[in-house]
């Protein structure tokens, strides 16, 4: 039998580990938001859920088939070796990676001009 533990690094699983969700008064608000198409900010301190909510928010937005949700991480982004342009790039590529078209019902092409076009005109509207 596989037994859980308290996990103090990366993203936590109910099924492996012991957790309590902090945000779990937060979620309907942050869905009404979501609904609203309004945008929202997570701000809490190290290692008190804030990835595992979001990855916990993206699988029941996907399963509810309304939206198509994605999580990447920028961290490697962040590092001042990086120019913006690089910066830009790397949050580019790692939503091209992390987009799951076939699954949405999205069946259009996924090549990674056209996620970086998208991309770009959606950071304009």
């Amino acid at each position: 039998m596989k037994r859980r533990f308290f996990n103090t690094t990366g993203l936590c699983t109910p099924e492996d580990h012991y957790m309590v969700n902090p945000f779990r008064t937060y979620l309907e608000d942050i869905m009404r938001l979501i609904e609203a198409k309004q945008y929202f900010v997570i701000h809490a301190p190290r290692q008190t859920g804030k990835t595992t909510f979001l990855h916990s928010l993206a699988h029941r937005l996907n399963q509810e088939g309304t939206y198509v949700a994605t999580v990447c991480s920028l961290e490697s982004a962040g590092y001042p070796s990086i120019s913006v342009e690089d910066a830009n790039m790397v949050f580019v590529k790692s939503m091209h990676r992390k987009a799951a078209f076939s699954r949405s019902g999205l069946h259009a092409p996924l090549c990674l001009p056209a996620t970086r076009q998208a991309l770009l005109y959606w950071a304009t509207i």
